[in-house]
């Protein structure tokens, strides 16, 4: 009764990273809201449906790498960034 075995290892190591998947999507991809991530996760994830509503919301596309890309303008847009000029 009081021995610790290899799968409450794994239980102690594969519960984090399944309950904060959402955030690390979210932090891996440079999404724009982590920190809200990580605020759902922690405080809403464990009712489950706001952990599948923040896994969903990570794979949008509101990413630093998006932003930059539409600050910028790109090339398949035309001349959009340029501030309007023809």
């Amino acid at each position: 009764m009081g021995s610790f075995s290899i799968w409450h290892v794994i239980i102690l190591i594969a519960f984090p990273v399944i309950y904060f998947l959402p955030w690390l999507i979210a932090w891996r991809r440079k999404h724009l809201n982590v920190v809200p991530f990580f605020l759902v996760n922690l405080l809403a994830g464990w009712l489950g449906v706001f952990w599948v509503v923040a896994l969903v919301w990570s794979f949008t596309s509101n990413t630093k790498d998006n932003r930059d890309r539409m600050l910028m303008g790109s090339p398949q847009h035309g001349k959009k960034g340029n501030g309007g000029e023809s």
